[in-house]
């Protein structure tokens, strides 16, 4: 799966892990849940990044579509996506270093 997410400009899902994970191999995550449901909305907010006004039952294809031209476009959407990156190298550099002994 984590393949599958490195080779994708973006990830649509309604499970927060999925998007967690599609973060961590660098795609855009757009939440796509339902109107009862904010736990997606909450944590893209929490990290800093964009996420869609709308829920599954308002949308179509087209409001997809905007939202991802309008998210590849916004710098400001790298931001947390290079600094998750960057921090999870750290992580991973110690875990390496601690598995070697």
């Amino acid at each position: 799966m984590r393949a599958l997410y490195r080779e994708s400009r973006y990830v649509v899902s309604d499970r927060i892990h999925a998007l967690i994970v599609a973060v961590t191999e660098g795609s855009i995550p757009i939440g796509f849940a339902s109107a009862s449901d904010s736990k997606t909305r909450t944590h893209l907010s929490a990290a800093g990044m964009l996420h869609p006004e709308w829920s599954r039952e308002e949308a179509n294809a087209e409001d997809l579509t905007e939202f991802a031209a309008f998210a590849s476009e916004t710098p400001a959407w790298g931001d947390p996506l290079r600094a998750a990156r960057a921090e999870l190298a750290v992580v991973h550099e110690k875990f390496v270093e601690a598995a070697r002994g």
